[in-house]
């Protein structure tokens, strides 16, 4: 599990997302990855300043990254670890200007 975020949706991007995340062969027993993200208004959370909490204030949404197995293998956790890193380089490279520092999520 890994958490990213993005400013806006990555429009550019979505279509190698959903190629990662949806292969046209899976292969029985492998990982298989998904893709949550959050979208709401992020202006109650803006309103507040940034030194007032503890939590950081971005102008971005949290991308969760999942990847579940059934068969526990170091094949299968190198994978899920490759491909969930493929997914974050994919956000943080594309046009939304993802970040991959801390995601609320754990």
């Amino acid at each position: 599990m890994k958490g990213v975020t993005q400013s806006k949706l990555p429009v550019e991007a979505f279509q190698a997302l959903l190629d990662l995340v949806v292969p046209p062969s899976p292969k029985e027993g492998e990982p298989e990855l998904a893709v949550i993200a959050e979208y709401h208004s992020l202006q109650k959370m803006l309103s507040v300043p940034a030194g007032t909490t503890a939590f950081r204030r971005v102008t971005g949404n949290n991308v969760l990254l999942l990847s579940t197995w059934k068969k526990e293998s170091q094949e299968n956790t190198k994978l899920a670890y490759d491909g969930i890193r493929s997914l974050v380089d994919l956000i943080a490279s594309s046009d939304t200007g993802g970040s991959t520092g801390y995601g609320n999520y754990s």
